[in-house]
């Protein structure tokens, strides 16, 4: 039996998480991409999420959908189109960083947020979406272009790729054409036709690319408002090319594109903006990084851009680490937010320690030197950010303390560190003892940078001996594999970067410890109400979500327990509606046997208590059904439930009923003894609770006494 929607769902998100810890993962494409081809919305935007992380276009699962993608971008559905659309931003992306192998873009941190690799940004120069909004000169950006990056806009995903106008018959235009087979009759390109009035000559560039692809009549000039990319007054701008699809065909479309037209839109956008390699070439970071190297020690030479194996002693990395995390957390500072100890608040403590350890180490800056930065920082962006300049002074005095307070920390950890570690080299050791890193108090990331600092105790190339959280315990483990970050290796040693594959490990898993304890515990509790039911398996459910809700646990771990939540839930509205069905049932055949035997001896009125709980509407179901069956008999249902001490009553007395005798009137002085309200009488029905079931005999008596005294 195959999966249902649901499941795949399910079944491909988990499989991306794993994807995003870093493992390859070559099960369960089948599934993703038949989620593509789904007609509900959910499923089809999961399919192509995934699909577009996940594979490649020398997938084979990937060309499966090709046709999909390509009805969906042809269709009239816009949603989809918007979907199909971002998976080929995506896939360009990273074709484009193929390209141009000598520059590998990488995300870094976007106001307030921050990259997942802490631990190797900067290490190359990034691309970076945000630097777009930076304050550079309006009319900077030279028009000479052969060596400026490309930005790709589509439909609302912005992509940097550092790729060139030249490359463009190996990227967007064959990937459109040849990937996803676009009927090459329904494209259309535009190019900057020049603005003599602001100096702007045409971007014959573009259009000269264009005709190797397209005829004359469909490559279009246009002028600034539609093929000059800007970003405000005063950010970054550049001539853009444009690519539009017809949604119809066989027609001549030129005159709609850039009309508004729904049915001739435009897909791609390529802008070239500014003759830098790298946005930390640009005016927002090169004051910055004359800044710190006034504060660096002596000897430490300006930032030159230099990266991977020219970068010697990593020093250019570190300016680009200061720079980078200093705009981070003033901006995450002035939005609200503040280095601590958990969550979000844990990230941007890790981020701003991180800048501090490459100051000192790296760039032999003083103590303080990183909160100094904050006023260089809002005096590039405060002008476009003006929240800088409110927030200036909170800003400084939080990255001030959270500095000190790390530096004191380092520097006694240091010590302590330097002192355990001579200890082993003495002694010929290369290992720290768990009992050793208990004593140096520090943690684990901060070790592993003074061991990468103190080459006397190196933990490369040895053996895989872990130190244990556990101060006195040693773990060992058999070496599976060596992995480089891009190959499997027989062997590594010195100063190579290479990660070991373990038979076992002592650590919890991504995100463990007590947040995963605490998920065992939870998912325990599940199974455990499982077998429960009823008022016990609802309150459980109650219980368990509270936990949840509050539980600080991975948030895909968290989905996959409220998925099982869910999945509760409906166990206990089956089991609702299986026991409403019963409680009718019998509380019927009790309200009919008894008024049946009613009838027989002789009695005008029949009370009776039926065991279905506070079940309201059996209670009520039995009086109607006593009332249909012998005409003009009246009929009291009580029911009570022991866990509450509570109680239902119904009522009926038919309207012609002897000596006036009004359903109320009966209803409302039987009830007393449970200290019970009651209500209604249209109909000749009428119901009530009480807040005391235990003295329910003696308020089936008072209705005894009251039915006899009135009928006789």
């Amino acid at each position: 039996m195959g999966l249902s929607h649901y499941e795949k769902k399910k079944y491909v998100w988990k499989m991306l998480y794993i994807h995003m810890l870093g493992y390859d993962v070559d099960f369960g494409h089948m599934e993703t991409v038949s989620l593509i081809s789904a007609l509900k919305y959910p499923e089809k935007q999961v399919g192509y999420i995934v699909t577009s992380c996940l594979l490649n276009e020398n997938n084979d699962f990937l060309r499966m959908v090709i046709n999909t993608v390509r009805n969906d971008i042809i269709g009239r559905n816009e949603t989809y189109q918007c979907l199909a659309l971002t998976m080929m931003s995506v896939q360009l992306t990273g074709r484009a960083q193929r390209i141009r192998a000598s520059v590998e873009p990488e995300r870094t941190s976007v106001v307030g947020g921050y990259h997942g690799r802490l631990a190797g940004a900067q290490q190359e120069i990034t691309a970076d979406i945000f630097t777009m909004r930076q304050k550079y000169a309006r009319r900077s950006c030279a028009l000479q272009r052969s060596d400026l990056p490309i930005i790709v806009e589509m439909d609302s995903i912005l992509a940097v790729n550092l790729i060139q106008p030249r490359d463009l018959d190996r990227s967007i235009y064959s990937w459109i054409v040849k990937v996803y087979k676009l009927p090459t009759d329904r494209i259309y390109a535009t190019y900057f036709g020049g603005d003599d009035k602001a100096g702007l000559a045409p971007d014959t560039e573009s259009k000269d690319i264009w005709l190797k692809y397209l005829p004359n009549e469909r490559v279009l000039p246009f002028g600034c408002k539609d093929n000059f990319w800007e970003m405000g007054d005063t950010g970054p701008c550049g001539p853009c090319t444009e690519i539009h699809f017809d949604r119809i065909g066989n027609r001549d479309a030129a005159s709609l594109v850039n009309n508004d037209d729904p049915t001739c839109i435009e897909i791609w956008n390529l802008v070239f903006i500014q003759n830098k390699m790298s946005n930390y070439d640009t005016d927002v970071f090169m004051p910055l990084f004359d800044a710190i190297h006034k504060l660096a020690g002596a000897g430490i030479q300006p930032y030159s851009g230099k990266v991977g194996s020219d970068d010697v002693g990593k020093v250019d990395m570190a300016y680009r680490v200061v720079a980078d995390h200093i705009r981070t957390l003033s901006f995450a500072i002035a939005d609200g937010s503040q280095p601590g100890n958990e969550g979000r608040e844990y990230v941007l403590r890790r981020i701003l320690r991180r800048a501090v350890h490459f100051g000192h180490q790296k760039l032999m800056a003083k103590q303080g030197f990183f909160s100094s930065l904050v006023d260089v920082f809002v005096r590039v962006m405060g002008d476009v950010f003006p929240e800088l300049k409110d927030n200036e002074k909170k800003i400084k005095g939080i990255i001030k303390e959270e500095e000190a307070s790390f530096e004191n920390t380092l520097a006694k950890g240091y010590e302590r560190f330097k002192k355990a570690a001579d200890a082993v080299k003495e002694n010929g050791g290369a290992v720290l003892s768990g009992q050793a890193r208990g004593t140096i108090r520090l943690a684990a990331n901060l070790l592993s940078w003074m061991l990468m600092l103190h080459r006397s105790c190196a933990i490369r190339g040895l053996p895989a001996q872990m130190i244990a959280r556990n101060s006195n315990t040693r773990y060992s483990s058999v070496v599976k594999a060596i992995y480089t970050g891009s190959e499997f290796i027989a062997s590594a040693s010195g100063d190579e970067d290479f990660g070991l594959v373990l038979e076992s490990t002592s650590f919890y898993a991504e995100q463990g410890g007590q947040a995963m304890k605490l998920a065992s515990s939870i998912e325990t509790d599940i199974n455990e109400a499982s077998k429960l039911d009823g008022a016990t398996l609802e309150k459980k459910i109650g219980s368990i979500k509270n936990t949840l809700d509050a539980a600080a646990i991975p948030a895909a771990r968290k989905a996959d327990l409220k998925g099982n939540v869910s999945k509760l839930e409906d166990q206990l509205r089956e089991a609702k509606k299986k026991m409403g069905k019963e409680n009718i049932q019998k509380a019927v055949k009790t309200a009919i046997d008894a008024a049946e035997a009613a009838v027989s001896e002789g009695k005008p009125f029949c009370v009776i208590h039926a065991d279905v709980g506070l079940d309201t509407t059996a209670v009520r179901e039995a009086v109607v059904k006593a009332m249909d069956r012998f005409k003009g008999l009246p009929i009291m249902v009580f029911s009570t439930d022991e866990a509450s001490n509570k109680a239902v009553i119904y009522a009926g007395v038919p309207p012609d009923a002897p000596n006036g005798f009004k359903v109320l009137d009966w209803l409302t002085p039987s009830i007393a003894p449970l200290k019970g309200k009651g209500g209604g009488g249209k109909n000749g029905l009428a119901q009530g609770q009480g807040s005391d079931g235990s003295r329910v005999k003696e308020a089936m008596e008072l209705a005894t006494q009251i039915a006899s005294m009135k009928l006789g």
